[in-house]
């Protein structure tokens, strides 16, 4: 095991927080259920691995971006409690949720039909359009940070440490963090990205629920980012014959490589989505 994610045992205390299990890990850290006594609540926290956690310049950034995401409300939106720090050892805490993130979702029960991916597409641009009106871009869409809770309402997680990764330009010392398979054209263009940049990567996201698989797959990321700024998008009726027109036409509006092209926000996409799935709810 990587010395990024030795593993923290039960019963040990970071601050205030009791570790009860690891519940995930990826690029951007170790996750574990750990209950906070002196609020008798249990939280979700995520430890930073050192490779960011050693950067002086990412933890500034990362804390200011944290600070703003916790000003966030919304029912979609995993709640940050606090940001903090244990000799060593940097630290998350936020809202713990009771469920999955889409990707295990999908990798356990396969693609969904398609009122289903419609009504969980449309929950996280409804979430996306509260965090873009505050002005917080997420930076790093994909089902592995979209969290299905116990009675499949959507959570979207990792606010605020995506763009602190991306603001510390990482992939120009030749860092990518992950695959970048949900990734839109601009930052592989070495674009900005904006709010439409995370509706792009929603229609990945939305590609990939009724598909299976994201749209695009390369040997390494580079070879990835040039296919997703260089090649057509794919045709999901390549996979789908039968999918319904409406559906192929909001999937290619949000994956126009043109910024422009796309929906502007994520109120106006949620209102297409809802409109084609005749406003029901999640199955």
């Amino acid at each position: 095991m990587s010395s990024d994610f030795d593993a923290l045992e039960p019963g040990q205390t970071l601050g205030p927080y009791e570790i009860v299990e690891e519940i995930g890990r990826g690029g951007m850290g170790v996750v574990y259920k750990a209950h906070e006594s002196a609020l008798n609540r249990t939280v979700a926290l995520k430890v930073l691995p050192d490779h960011l956690a050693a950067n002086p310049g990412f933890i500034q950034r990362f804390t200011r971006e944290a600070q703003s995401a916790a000003a966030l409300h919304h029912p979609g939106i995993v709640t940050i409690f606090s940001v903090g720090k244990h000799e060593k050892t940097h630290y998350i805490a936020m809202e713990f949720v009771k469920g999955a993130t889409l990707a295990e979702v999908l990798e356990v029960g396969g693609p969904f039909d398609v009122p289903r991916a419609l009504a969980v597409a449309a929950e996280i641009c409804e979430a996306l359009g509260e965090a873009h009106e505050n002005n917080i871009i997420h930076r790093d869409i994909k089902p592995h940070n979209i969290m299905l809770d116990d009675k499949n309402r959507v959570k979207m997680t990792d606010f605020g440490l995506a763009k602190a990764v991306n603001d510390q330009t990482l992939t120009t010392a030749g860092f990518i963090l992950g695959t970048p398979t949900h990734m839109s054209p601009e930052p592989c263009n070495g674009q900005p990205a904006d709010q439409r940049s995370d509706l792009y990567s929603v229609g990945v996201v939305l590609y990939e629920m009724l598909t299976g698989n994201p749209p695009y797959s390369g040997e390494t990321p580079l070879s990835l980012m040039r296919q997703i700024a260089d090649m057509p998008f794919p045709n999901i009726r390549e996979k789908l014959p039968d999918v319904p027109e409406e559906v192929v036409r909001i999937i290619e509006t949000f994956v126009a490589k043109n910024p422009d092209d796309r929906y502007q926000s994520g109120e106006e996409a949620c209102e297409e989505l809802r409109a084609a799935m005749g406003g029901r709810a999640v199955p």
